[in-house]
């Protein structure tokens, strides 16, 4: 069974509940660990992560957490982290931050600024940005688009080695929709493994990211199926995560994944325990 939970975002960026709200889900549903990842404030205007300002609150409410209800779960503090393919590095702030978290998860949102502008573009903004990103800086070629990002995925994984690493093919966002480029097509499938060999050779743990199950079922696992069963064929270490943005999707999918990685193999997860993370039977 899956009893963690290290993909949360709560008030303080784009989530719905306090910390404390989070933690109590949590031990509603039975988990034994949960960690607080707020999306880290970024170096440019935007609506979705935490404000410089709030940082300091966010980190006491963790801690004021884990005094409250330690007895009955073990919370750790995290931060999802923003790599920036224009600096090919996270923030200097983001490094200023690392030694006060237990853990941190690295993800790519951000494509680049518009021209002439100080708007950032996202692989998985809304609609309207997601088509000027396609439209101003791909010039209507998804495949360049896509490429991109798997190229910038790999090198993200090779030089940051984080903890964990976010929502490996988020670029299929609008696909559920849009149909922008074809899953199945070879280039994409080669795209992916070259993506995947770079990250088993960082050492950094891939998660299983259930977020989107509940709106699509486990076609919105990130990453797709086919991908789960050549992440474990490469053994690539994983932990499972809600990506959980209120207290009703606290642990999304968990029973299934956790069927569908045994019936493909996957005996282990990685857990975070104390101060280290190991290895736990599924």
């Amino acid at each position: 069974m899956i009893f963690s939970n290290y993909h949360t975002h709560t008030k303080y960026c784009d989530g719905k509940n306090t910390v404390e709200e989070m933690v109590l889900s949590a031990i509603r549903a039975g988990l034994k660990r949960i960690g607080l990842s707020g999306h880290m404030t970024l170096p440019f205007p935007n609506d979705w992560t935490i404000r410089e300002e709030h940082l300091e609150n966010y980190l006491q409410d963790i801690t004021d957490a884990q005094k409250a209800y330690g007895d009955q779960i073990q919370i750790y503090t995290g931060l999802e982290i923003d790599y920036f393919p224009y600096l090919d590095d996270i923030s200097e702030q983001s490094k200023s931050i690392l030694h006060r978290l237990d853990y941190y998860i690295c993800s790519l949102h951000c494509v680049d600024f518009f021209p002439n502008s100080s708007e950032m573009g996202y692989y998985d903004g809304d609609y309207d940005n997601f088509e000027r990103v396609l439209e101003e800086l791909y010039q209507r070629d998804p495949k360049r688009l896509v490429e991109d990002y798997y190229h910038r995925y790999a090198r993200m994984a090779q030089k940051i080695k984080p903890d964990i690493l976010g929502h490996l093919d988020l670029i299929k966002k609008h696909n559920h929709q849009y149909h922008f480029f074809d899953e199945e097509s070879d280039w994409y499938r080669d795209l992916v493994m070259e993506t995947l060999r770079e990250i088993q050779r960082s050492g950094s743990i891939l998660e299983i990211n259930t977020g989107k199950i509940h709106q699509f079922g486990m076609a919105g696992l990130y990453p797709s199926l086919w991908i789960v069963n050549e992440v474990i064929n490469l053994k690539i270490p994983i932990t499972v995560n809600g990506d959980s943005h209120d207290i009703d999707h606290i642990c999304d999918g968990y029973n299934t994944v956790a069927r569908y990685l045994k019936l493909n193999g996957c005996r282990k997860i990685m857990v975070f325990e104390k101060d280290q993370w190991i290895e736990m039977p599924l």
